[in-house]
């Protein structure tokens, strides 16, 4: 059902019509997808969260750790979180500007070190059953061509699709980004930075759920390009903060 704004009338309506009507066999969803919610973000940047400059909007990606001087915060992309932008979480709460970036090569990532008013977290921004919004866990073993990736992102929500390329090559206003992972998953603007996990052990709804990387760039297709974890750990000097 793609408008949720008459799930009530719908259920009483199926529940007075068929005398056995479960209510858990329907769902309700946005025209984009399964949306991410903003909900309990005041004093946290989620991943899969959206996030706002002064001038443009776009996804936070995965919860951080820097043990050089014990910092958490967050990733997103360096082309969104440029050199002394302020960035505001889904509530309005400036989250700080990105004390570490990269656009070059690998890496289209910036970390963003929290103030005392947010809260670390290893949630997911996203609407699911307890417990299988967090993250887990971080690496490379899982992406292959062919395996179900999902998504988090501002405009897009949650959408499912497959590793298209483990390494690629993408052009973006000149600069060359390379090492990149190439998603069939659909990439909007505002998706940029958002986290793109794997489930490895179940469907979507399994709790353990492995960061991949952020969203990046898309091509003309509006296929999705993701600035791989690893690289991102080793060259802003950061730990992924998971469960």
């Amino acid at each position: 059902m793609l408008d949720k704004t008459k799930e009530k009338d719908t259920i009483e309506f199926l529940k007075t019509t068929f005398d056995t009507f479960d209510e858990e066999c329907i769902g309700f969803k946005d025209t984009l997808g399964l949306k991410t919610t903003e909900g309990n973000t005041a004093t946290n940047a989620l991943g899969g969260s959206s996030a706002s400059s002064s001038s443009a909007t776009a996804t936070l990606g995965f919860n951080a750790y820097r043990a050089s001087d014990g910092k958490y915060g967050v990733v997103t992309a360096a082309h969104f979180a440029t050199s002394g932008t302020i960035i505001k979480n889904a509530l309005g709460t400036s989250i700080g500007s990105a004390s570490v970036r990269q656009y070059s090569g690998p890496i289209d990532a910036a970390f963003i070190p929290f103030p005392s008013t947010i809260i670390k977290s290893y949630r997911l921004c996203v609407v699911t059953v307890p417990d299988a919004d967090r993250l887990t866990g971080w690496g490379s073993s899982t992406i292959v061509a062919g395996v179900t990736t999902y998504k988090y992102g501002k405009t897009t929500g949650l959408n499912s699709g497959q590793v298209v390329s483990a390494s690629t090559s993408i052009n973006v206003g000149g600069i060359t980004f390379t090492d990149q992972i190439k998603i069939s998953n659909t990439q909007l603007a505002g998706d940029s930075g958002a986290p793109v996990v794997v489930v490895p052990y179940g469907p979507m709804l399994y709790p353990e759920k492995n960061i991949l990387g952020i969203a990046t760039f898309a091509d003309t297709s509006n296929n999705g390009y993701v600035s791989k974890v690893g690289n991102i750990k080793s060259a802003l000097s950061i730990t992924p903060y998971v469960y």
